[in-house]
């Protein structure tokens, strides 16, 4: 018979803080953030959707490793070089119970191992989170605003590529989309896209997958796009689902079409 693998579970600490001078951290920001972390119980959830089997090799759940990545992001750590460092601190180390460092080939490999597959958990972990959020809340009309960004990379990243970029002409970067709930200030959904991708490819799916996390107590979305967004099968999906739009697009020749029109001056607005 097989045995039964059993799953490396580590919990979080109860940081205590002193002001005697000594285990001085850079990092002290961290500690209300993790406060409030803590009290979403996103580690729990973290631990149910990539748990880690006990093997010789492992020091670390995969739990520990999402939050030091979560962590980093927060201090402007872009680097997986820079992780062992980070994660030698010991306002860090305490937090995330880590038993040593964490080195960058430790996260990479890790990383690479959950792929694609992982990306996706952590995908319909977001669209699942926000439609619960979004469930108790009292607004039945909301504002998405959908966009577009260049974050531009250095040597060879994976999934990077050449595209528009308005720093470094020539450059490689990433192009990811981007969908915010303007009235809660809340990231709805994401996709990470290489720098050669246009600004509205992918955006029809990327909206009905938005549109199927929106809870039943929303009636009306109302979507704000810039003139990289003007396609009319996305504006199809978005009428079709019976929600409103407004696209900034750029017109050539308006003034010469406004100024043929006919127009009358208003009785009681003059200047109207």
């Amino acid at each position: 018979m097989n045995k039964i693998k059993k799953k490396l579970r580590i919990s979080q600490k109860n940081i205590k803080h002193s002001f005697t001078g000594n285990r001085l951290t850079a990092y002290s920001g961290i500690s209300p953030i993790h406060k409030h972390l803590r009290r979403s119980n996103l580690f729990k959830k973290f631990y149910k959707l990539f748990p880690t089997v006990v093997e010789n090799a492992n020091k670390f759940s995969n739990t520990q490793l999402l939050m030091l990545m979560i962590y980093a992001s927060f201090c402007k750590i872009n680097r997986l070089t820079k992780i062992e460092t980070f994660s030698a601190d010991p306002l860090i180390k305490s937090t995330l119970n880590l038993i040593s460092p964490v080195n960058d080939s430790t996260l990479s490999g890790r990383f690479k191992a959950m792929a694609e597959r992982g990306a996706r958990k952590l995908e319909d972990f977001q669209l699942r989170e926000n439609k619960q959020f979004l469930n108790s809340q009292p607004l039945s009309e909301l504002t998405v605003d959908m966009d577009s960004t260049v974050s531009m990379v250095y040597g060879n990243q994976e999934g990077s590529a050449k595209g528009f970029n308005n720093k470094k002409k020539g450059a490689k970067s990433y192009h990811p989309l981007l969908a915010f709930i303007t009235d809660y200030k809340l990231v709805m959904h994401t996709w990470f896209r290489p720098g050669n991708t246009y600004t509205s490819n992918g955006s029809e799916e990327f909206v009905r997958q938005i549109l199927a996390y929106i809870p039943k107590n929303v009636s009306k979305l109302f979507f704000r796009m810039d003139s990289g967004f003007f396609d009319n099968n996305l504006l199809d999906i978005i009428e079709s689902s019976r929600h409103d739009y407004l696209v900034k697009v750029k017109f050539k020749g308006m003034y010469d079409l406004l100024r043929i029109q006919s127009w009358k001056r208003l009785p009681k607005e003059p200047l109207i």
